[in-house]
């Protein structure tokens, strides 16, 4: 893990833990459906925060190998032999796909992750509610 790389990953586990978080903090107090829209809401929010650093670093890479500095590798009319590392910088800033579509797939993503995780909570709070009624049952009896 290089130190461009931090700022992802802490987007990344704050995104996962937030609707934990707020399931628990709220769950008595805000209906579930507001709860689950708010969680969808902030790991959207937080993929998308992710992938701007991302963003940022793969075009002051471009910018640096710019020979005027706007990032575009183009003479006065004259076709510019591009090098080897130019290329790559421009291609990595090009084709990367995850980072173009990062709404759309953070999106479904957020939804599925979200229900997910809020169905195997449920059932969690379901397994512990009939393990409490069994401990309570057979408590009471008298052998």
């Amino acid at each position: 893990m290089t130190l461009s790389t931090i700022p992802e990953y802490t987007s990344l586990c704050i995104a996962y833990l937030s609707p934990v978080i707020i399931f628990f903090a709220f769950r008595s107090k805000v209906p579930g459906w507001l709860v689950a829209t708010i969680s969808i809401l902030l790991v959207y929010a937080f993929i998308l925060l992710a992938v701007h650093p991302i963003d940022v670093r793969l075009n002051a890479e471009l910018m640096q190998l710019s020979p005027n500095g706007d990032g575009w590798f183009s003479g006065n009319g004259l076709s510019v032999e591009l090098t080897p590392r130019q290329e790559a910088a421009m291609l990595a800033v090009v084709s990367d796909t995850g980072r173009v579509l990062a709404p759309f797939t953070a999106g479904i993503f957020a939804c599925l992750y979200v229900f997910l995780l809020y169905c195997i909570l449920l059932l969690a709070r379901l397994v512990t509610a009939i393990c409490t009624r069994i401990r309570m049952r057979f408590g009471q009896r008298k052998l």
